[in-house]
């Protein structure tokens, strides 16, 4: 009885997989959720940014609001097809 028992060995290839198979998903679901949380973020940023598209430079915040108005109403009547040109580039 001085014979120390030996352990049984188990297997450890199904827990290494179920390991696997976890940080594979974990790093699925990450990344699913990282590009709907960046379209989302990109999708809000063009829509601000169409509000501020026709911008006049430093000057612009020198001029009253109805000068300002004045100078988009002008700019976009004098390019109707701003829209088109922008998609040429």
């Amino acid at each position: 009885m001085t014979e120390a028992a030996q352990p049984m060995m188990v297997s450890e290839s199904p827990a290494k997989w179920l390991k696997m198979a976890l940080f594979l998903s974990l790093a699925l679901n990450l990344l699913l959720v990282g590009l709907i949380a960046g379209a989302m973020v990109a999708g809000q940023r063009q829509g601000r940014m169409m509000a501020r598209d026709v911008g006049f430079g430093p000057l612009t915040a020198a001029l009253t609001r109805e000068d300002r108005g004045a100078l988009r109403k002008s700019f976009v009547q004098a390019n109707p097809d701003r829209d088109a040109d922008r998609a040429a580039m």
